[in-house]
């Protein structure tokens, strides 16, 4: 009999509880101080997730080893070489000091995820992050739809006020970072749903929630999310029928939430930001000034392609820099997770970095096509969100935010762990098979002797 993980051993309340305050609380959390508007959120995450991780650390010290698989350890890597890079860099110590903390923490988080999925318990990392994403998206809805419909109570101590008439910024204070969460809480539905055999009537109430609040963002980035649900519901075969139908049918969810909007914006004369958005981009802005700082920073690129301007100089840099074509708004990062890390710490350093995620993702594929279908299931779950961040970090940079960067750390522990749990049934039934062919051999032999 085998004996259990020592993450088995945890009571699932424990972990569940923190991961509410690791995960959902940041999300929700309206108070702030300037000049960070989003510095409670964070904090509370970087210590959410902490106790989340001493409460593993607890049990994982009787364990003899960890095991990680064959994907986590290039994860690592990638997690090391971006915490160098701040140690290396020009920037001020004071400045690089907290990134640096909360990359650290993020490989720590990775390795823990990673491990006890190897393990193949769900109830220490997995299954805690998902309830509380959902959890958090959910009373995000509450919040979009006082933003939008009821301005007036939202005062600030519960429900940030929105600094844009007739669109929903949540809490965070940033409707693509909104949107996000209300995806990945579509994402954390259906894995629940299906791993904990919903009724379908629940995870349809609860995906047409997160849509219809995906509207109220008027998000670009979110629109995109809602067609990569789409996309997994006609990719992935091993979901159940009806599930696939929910998530194909997100994208006439949202279009049916849109024109609803439109209908009650025109009826009431009360203002809708989604109008503007459609107007903005057909008129020749579909990136808000992005075209621009990305134009800035590939000539700063240019100019420095080796070792770059110094891991957490960009704005210093950019605001002495001369050009001509500068935005008007003001910008410390260049929204855009690829050009960022190659600004700041050179372009072999980002192909490197970049190289290893994507070996990662490769070698972690074994758990994507398990026969074990709560495993398939999870891998899948994993990498749709882990894709839906990085579109996010084509357009922003939600991964210099803690309350995205380490429930994505999670993410992608998860899925490495799973693989390894996969590489090792794998390995056994491969001993196995060997045991028993050398068995049959020895037994020809003794007959033969006798």
């Amino acid at each position: 009999m085998t004996q259990p993980s020592p993450a088995q051993v945890v009571h699932p309340a424990g972990p569940t509880l923190v991961a509410m305050l690791a995960v959902a609380l940041p999300m929700l959390i309206a108070g702030s101080v300037s000049p960070t508007s989003t510095f409670f959120n964070q904090l509370m995450a970087f210590a959410g997730c902490g106790l989340w991780l001493l409460l593993w650390a607890r049990q994982a010290a009787e364990a003899p080893a960890l095991r990680l698989g064959p994907a986590a350890p290039w994860w690592l890597g990638a997690m090391v070489l971006l915490a160098l890079s701040y140690l290396v860099s020009d920037a001020p110590f004071g400045q690089r000091l907290v990134p640096l903390g909360c990359v650290l923490l993020g490989g720590a988080l990775l390795v823990a995820s990673a491990a006890s999925s190897n393990g193949g318990d769900e109830a220490v990392w997995a299954e805690p992050l998902q309830r509380a994403l959902l959890v958090g998206a959910l009373l995000s809805v509450v919040v979009a739809l006082v933003q939008v419909f009821a301005p007036a109570l939202a005062d600030g101590a519960l429900i940030a006020a929105s600094t844009t008439p007739g669109r929903a910024i949540g809490n965070m204070r940033q409707p693509n970072q909104l949107s996000t969460l209300l995806l990945w809480g579509c994402a954390a539905a259906v894995w629940l749903a299906v791993a904990r055999r919903w009724h379908l009537g629940l995870l349809a109430a609860f995906l047409a929630l997160l849509v219809f609040a995906v509207v109220l963002t008027a998000s670009r980035t979110g629109l995109v999310g809602v067609v990569l649900l789409a996309v997994w519901g006609i990719a992935d075969r091993r979901l159940p029928g009806r599930v696939r139908l929910l998530l194909i049918g997100c994208v006439g969810l949202y279009g049916r939430g849109w024109w609803g909007i439109e209908q009650w914006s025109a009826l009431t004369g009360a203002n809708f930001y989604g109008n503007d958005q459609v107007a903005k981009t057909l008129h020749g802005d579909p990136s808000s000034s992005r075209g621009r700082i990305w134009a800035n920073t590939v000539s700063m690129i240019a100019a420095q392609p080796w070792r770059g301007v110094g891991t957490g100089a960009y704005n210093f840099e950019w605001s002495m820099g001369v050009f001509p074509d500068r935005p008007v708004a003001f910008f410390d990062h260049s929204h855009n997770l690829e050009l960022q890390l190659a600004v700041e710490s050179g372009i072999p350093f980002t192909l490197v970095v970049l190289g290893l995620m994507v070996w990662a993702l490769w070698r972690g594929r074994a758990a994507l096509t398990s026969t074990d279908t709560r495993r398939a299931l999870g891998a899948r779950t994993a990498l749709f969100m882990l894709t839906l961040v990085a579109v996010h970090s084509q357009l922003e940079y939600p991964l210099w935010y803690t309350y995205f960067l380490l429930p994505t750390c999670l993410l992608a522990g998860w899925y490495a762990g799973l693989a390894g749990a996969e590489a090792q049934e794998q390995a056994a039934a491969r001993d196995e098979v060997l045991f028993a062919s050398l068995r049959a051999t020895a037994d020809t032999a003794a007959t033969g002797a006798e």
